[in-house]
């Protein structure tokens, strides 16, 4: 009758080798079995009809709670159809109703019918919707999931439009909503927040699936109500509305078929559920569903086995009062947590542990049966185990017996160990000796049920091999053991591979150093003897390889490696023996000293790596200097935890490469500050981004942006005319006003937002062009110089976004000049000239822009595809009072003409400029003199002159 409960006949070969395993196994079987038959009757549906039932009990054990003050709720009901004479509700009605609660000023007005469909009377009810200006309507989907939305008149005067589905439980209530389905928030939410606007607080549904449990407060009769006709007939004073969400919606019997926890004899309309979600948005009550879906299967796989395992081997009267306390407990926790929003399964558990303790009592009746020869099976299956060592030990003569392989593995002939105990202790490690003999009499005590045990033990030639030995004791009636047995086997390899993955962890396998976790545990143990001993100072310094990715994109990967792993030896020879060195993610090094005197020792060891690491590196046949920055942090009382010391020395050594790098910085917590008004910024920054790119997107313009382009002429010297602009971006924030380009362009460089604001930057240039050409078609070609960040230059498909923004826009190829400065060139090396290249197949045109500033030679001009050179402002500006000026600007537009290119001064800010400029030659100026950046209506107003504004000669 219990055969289905034995153990297999044939267990798996790992199993058979881990006695430990199938005890285990056997312990929980039965809360497996227990599982799986609860996991069936899940799938059959079962469960969840007992969950449901547990559900409706649980309300009413808790009892109503009170609705929120701020929803009224108006029925049209069979009274307010008699008293309108209608039975079919017309719209007009619902017109009635908004210009009859306007005055009330109620915060939103919610329709709660489908108005799908065109009707004669939707003129009312729009002049009405669009007067109050607070009405929302509802959409839902239909069986095929096909939108039904609200008439288009109506939807053009909502303040806004939320969805109604939502789906019945097999019982007929609805015990959830999705707050949003297919990107439509659902009505309830959008209520709330229109309902809080003025609070100036919101909502935020970060989860598109989030669901939103309902939590139903009471019987919908003690929801404040009032019928339609009551309304109109002037019954109900008006202020009983203000600044309350108004929900509207028909309460005929036909249309009452929601059923809920208090409305289950007589259902009542479905607005009432969007009455309990917003109810429950507004008071923050709605349930919290714990033990669904992993957590429940989690339940599922544990709880049996864990309780089975737990029972296994009790008394019959024990498991029984177990059984009784669990079920009782489960249920009055699950009562006592619904009365705190939480609702955790009731059926569930308590039909798992009904079954997992039916389970153990038969499988406890059948091991009853095979106690007799467990021991006996167990021997058996430790001989079989032929690669093993066997060892059996008699307590009564204390020898023991020694298999061929236990000796074999030590190294030793059959006839070279005896049948002494000592044999085997005088093998086993000195550490491990101690700990061996403890756990064997541990388990001789009766306090382990096997004994198992790893140790070192000495190999003939010299060396430790490590064993794991297990065994288990028989003993007589009176609980005395007097024979012990089990086997041995080899884990160095185990060990090793251990030993390796430890190693693997904690070290950094390019430099050998320890890594990021080694650092953080050695930082901990700092502070804690810090906070133990409080005149004892410790310090992190956090070092970064300045400009370590012009060594990488330069000369090679492999390079930049040798070049880190000859820093790491550096500094390990360097720092004394108890400095902890470590390499962090990239071109990182973390340090830590301990017992510092003070804050000076740790910067004069700064300036000592900063001049160490100064002199020269031979990597393969290259001479590297490189220079550091260095954030320091020194321990104080306020530090608990390393991870925030670390972020501290992270957050001096960006202060200390945001001051020109090659130097070191001490935290200070005004650094913190700064850094978080920094993290505000870029965050503001990229929302601004995302705004523009989802306006973008849908093909329309932002009503408010914060981000807009300025547009500088560049302009022809010899005839004064207009050849082209250049786009600047500008941004204007809603809390500090106007940033300059300076504020926030570097930053979006290091963050990297700069590729998607270039991009931006990019289109809206480009489509602003496009309507001038068309707009101005008898003025000569111009072009639209828009500058390329290094970032964007390192993108693959950099060369395919920019013709599709050309295509997009309608721009040809030709009017469009990517402005490029010498660092980007310079750096990227041979990628970047294959790119240009790509770039001019396309006839795009490219300009150095800041020419003489960077560190190119004017030797590699040749090298590149360029048309034009920007001559920086720098020169410009001290050209008639600098001779030496003057003569770079003549030198390099003789330069660029003989490469057949053409020039542009920037910073042209005198006619005196001009007249130099056009003695030598320069075509086309930029500059204050012309007009400084201006917007899209001011460029075509200057674009409409014949000329420009003055004869600036």
């Amino acid at each position: 009758m219990l055969h289905w409960l034995k153990p297999p006949a044939k267990l798996p070969f790992a199993i058979q080798r881990l006695p430990l395993v199938k005890t285990v196994w056997d312990r929980i079987l039965p809360g497996v079995l227990a599982g799986l038959l609860v996991l069936g009757l899940i799938h059959l549906g079962l469960v969840q009809s007992l969950e449901h039932l547990g559900y409706n009990a649980l309300f009413s054990l808790r009892g109503p709670i009170p609705w929120s003050r701020d929803i009224v709720v108006v029925e049209i009901d069979e009274e307010s159809q008699r008293s309108a004479g209608q039975t079919v509700w017309t719209r007009d009605r619902y017109a009635d109703l908004i210009n009859q609660l306007s005055p009330a000023q109620p915060s939103v007005i919610v329709l709660n019918p489908l108005l799908s469909e065109n009707d004669p009377q939707d003129m009312a009810l729009v002049a009405a919707m669009g007067e109050s200006g607070k009405v929302v309507l509802g959409q839902s989907w239909s069986d095929t999931d096909s939108a039904i939305v609200p008439a288009l008149p109506l939807r053009a005067v909502a303040v806004d439009i939320g969805h109604v589905f939502s789906r019945e439980d097999l019982d007929g209530l609805v015990r959830q909503i999705r707050l949003r389905r297919y990107g439509v928030p659902a009505l309830s939410l959008v209520a709330a927040n229109l309902h809080l606007r003025p609070l100036g607080e919101r909502i935020i549904v970060e989860n598109p699936n989030q669901e939103l449990w309902i939590n139903w407060p009471a019987a919908a009769r003690e929801l404040t109500h009032y019928s339609y006709a009551d309304v109109m007939r002037g019954q109900v004073p008006l202020q009983f509305f203000r600044d309350k969400i108004v929900l509207v919606g028909i309460t005929t019997s036909p249309m009452n078929s929601l059923q809920t926890p208090f409305d289950r004899a007589v259902p009542v309309s479905d607005m009432y559920l969007q009455a309990a979600a917003i109810s429950n948005l507004l008071q923050q009550n709605d349930l919290r569903r714990l033990g669904n879906g992993w957590q429940g299967l989690l339940l599922l796989l544990l709880g049996g086995p864990v309780l089975s395992f737990g029972l296994m081997g009790w008394s019959f009267e024990r498991r029984l009062m177990a059984w009784l306390g669990l079920c009782l407990g489960w249920l009055g926790l699950s009562v006592l947590l619904f009365h705190y929003q939480y609702w955790i399964p009731v059926a569930m558990p308590v039909l798992l542990v009904t079954l997992t303790g039916a389970a153990v009592a038969l499988r406890e009746q059948s091991r009853t049966n095979l106690l007799l020869r467990q021991s006996e099976e167990r021997y058996a299956l430790a001989v079989q185990g032929s690669n093993e060592g066997l060892w059996d030990w008699n307590l009564m003569t204390n020898q023991v017996y020694y298999s061929p392989r236990w000796k074999e593995m030590l190294g030793w002939e059959e006839s070279e160990v005896g049948d002494r105990l000592e044999e085997w202790y005088e093998r086993v490690h000195p550490d491990d000796l101690d700990s061996l003999k403890a756990a064997l009499q541990e388990h001789l005590d009766g306090y382990t049920a096997h004994f198992e045990h790893e140790h070192r033990m000495i190999h003939r030639e010299g060396s430790y091999r490590w064993m794991l030995t297990r065994g288990v004791a028989i003993k007589h009636r009176d609980g005395t053991a007097y024979r012990m047995a089990g086997s041995q086997s080899d884990i160095t390899q185990r060990k090793e591979a251990e030993d390796q993955l430890w190693h693997n962890a904690y070290y950094d396998d390019l430099t050998g150093l320890p890594n990021r976790a080694f650092f953080l545990d050695r930082l901990r143990q700092a502070i804690a003897f810090s906070q133990e001993y409080p005149l004892c100072f410790h310090a992190v310094l956090l070092i970064d390889l300045d400009r370590f990715q012009v060594v990488n994109n330069s000369l090679g990967n492999s390079v930049g490696d040798q070049l880190l792993i000859a820093t790491a030896h550096r500094l390990k020879g360097f720092l004394p023996s108890e400095a902890v060195v470590s390499r962090l993610p990239g071109d990182e090094f973390a340090i830590l000293l301990p017992n510092i005197e003070d804050e000076r020792e740790a910067t004069r060891t700064a300036e000592q790596l900063q001049q160490i690491l100064a002199r020269p590196f031979n990597v393969g046949d290259q001479e590297v200097y490189i220079t550091i920055s260095i954030g320091i942090a020194i321990s104080s009382a306020r530090y608990t935890q390393a991870e925030h010391m670390l972020q501290d020395a992270d957050t001096a050594l960006h202060h200390a490469k945001a001051s020109g790098k090659a130097r070191h910085q001490v935290f200070d917590p005004a650094m913190h500050n700064r850094m978080l008004a920094r993290l505000k910024l870029e965050n503001d920054l990229r929302r601004a981004i995302a705004q523009e790119e989802r306006y973008a997107m849908i093909g329309a313009d932002n009503p408010e942006p914060e981000l807009f382009l300025h547009y500088q002429p560049l302009v022809q010297l010899d005839t004064r005319r207009i050849v082209g602009f250049e786009a600047l971006i500008r941004w204007y924030h809603p809390s500090t006003g106007f940033l300059s380009p300076g504020k926030f362009i570097p930053m979006a460089e290091e963050t990297g937002q700069i590729i998607p604001l270039g991009w931006w930057i990019l289109r809206q240039a480009c489509r602003q062009m496009n309507r001038w050409q068309m707009q101005f078609p008898d003025l000569p070609p111009l072009t639209i110089n828009v500058n390329l960040s290094s970032r964007q230059f390192s993108l693959p498909d950099l060369t395919q976004q920019i013709q599709g923004i050309l295509y997009e826009t309608g721009l040809d190829a030709s009017s469009l000049k990517l402005e490029i400065t010498e660092g980007t060139i310079m750096e990227n090396g041979r990628a970047v000239i294959d790119m240009l290249y790509q770039l001019r197949s396309l006839g795009i045109q490219l300009a150095i822009d800041d020419f003489g500033t960077g560190y190119s030679s004017l030797s590699y001009l040749y090298r590149f595809p360029i048309n034009t050179l920007k001559i920086d402002r720098s020169f410009i500006t001290k050209m008639h009072t600098d001779k030496d000026s003057a003569a770079i600007v003549r030198t390099i537009i003789n330069l660029a003409h003989s490469l057949g290119l053409d020039v542009t001064a920037e910073g042209v800010e005198d006619p005196e400029q001009v007249t130099r400029l056009k003695e030598m030659n320069c075509e086309c100026g930029q500059g204050f003199l012309f007009s400084k950046a201006i917007d899209a209506e001011a460029a075509e107003a200057l674009l409409s002159q014949t000329e420009l504004i003055q004869d600036f000669t």
